[in-house]
């Protein structure tokens, strides 16, 4: 019976402290509070910091209430495969489409997740809507990367409809 009590002690100390960092005070799901990346703006001084280190933008459009964004922020974006690439060749940008419903709209985000790769100058490498796993998203983001690199930049768009969560019409 202690074995069974000082185990889950050892659980509740290691999964309380995560699932407070992962809600907002209401409770609700907080990406941002949970992410073990450092999220930037969308801003000119983001822009300018890209252009400054090489590294192109990896520009993630997302909504806290989203299945799908949840689904891609917990399973994709924070394995470490991911993780390593995003850190280190590329400048992760947030925008919470409730929070920026114009900018959202003027990144062209009619679903969320959105996952845009913009050069440093702003220009689109890919576009893609939906939940993506790991092993996937690291092939598009070792492809965009090294395609930019030599010079080319694809500006491909895709995405499943089915694994995504349309947005409200945004006001202008």
């Amino acid at each position: 019976m202690r074995t069974i009590f000082l185990s889950w002690l050892v659980l509740a100390a290691v999964w309380f402290p995560q699932a407070a960092r992962s809600a907002s005070p209401n409770g609700h799901w907080d990406y941002m509070q949970a992410s073990a990346l450092k999220w930037r703006a969308y801003d000119p001084g983001t822009l300018r910091k890209a252009a400054e280190l090489k590294r192109p933008l990896f520009v993630l459009v997302y909504l806290d209430t989203c299945h799908w964004c949840r689904k891609y922020e917990t399973e994709t974006l924070e394995t470490d495969r991911i993780l390593k690439r995003l850190r280190t060749d590329y400048l992760p940008v947030a925008v919470n489409s409730a929070v920026q419903p114009g900018l959202a709209k003027q990144l062209g985000a009619s679903m969320v997740p959105t996952t845009i790769l913009l050069t440093p100058e702003g220009r689109v490498m890919a576009k893609f809507k939906g939940f993506v796993d790991a092993r996937d998203l690291a092939d598009i983001l070792d492809a965009n990367l090294y395609r930019w690199r030599k010079g080319e930049i694809g500006g491909e768009e895709f995405g499943e409809p089915e694994v995504c969560c349309p947005l409200e019409t945004v006001p202008k």
